[in-house]
């Protein structure tokens, strides 16, 4: 992860969620924070990533009806030709 300014924050979590970031961290060699902030940047590379799939999405669903609108445009003038 790239260095960035921190700040400090207080949460609070259930007992045996604090356990188990405590074993992340014990088994990455990294701080809570760390660990954390490993997760949530996790969670913000995915929603970017759904984002972005969905935005994908759109785009052929516009190429595709923009495509049909045109083979139905030329359609009768291709026809026509015959």
């Amino acid at each position: 992860m790239k260095a960035t300014r921190t700040q400090k924050v207080t949460i609070s979590l259930p007992r045996e969620l604090l356990e188990f970031a405590d074993a992340v961290a014990a088994e990455k060699g990294a701080s809570r924070s760390g660990v954390f902030a490993d997760l949530l940047a996790e969670k913000q590379r995915e929603r970017l990533h759904g984002l972005m799939a969905e935005g994908y999405r759109e785009f052929a669903r516009e190429n595709l009806a923009q495509a049909e609108e045109a083979l139905n445009i030329t359609n009768p003038v291709a026809l026509s030709d015959e």
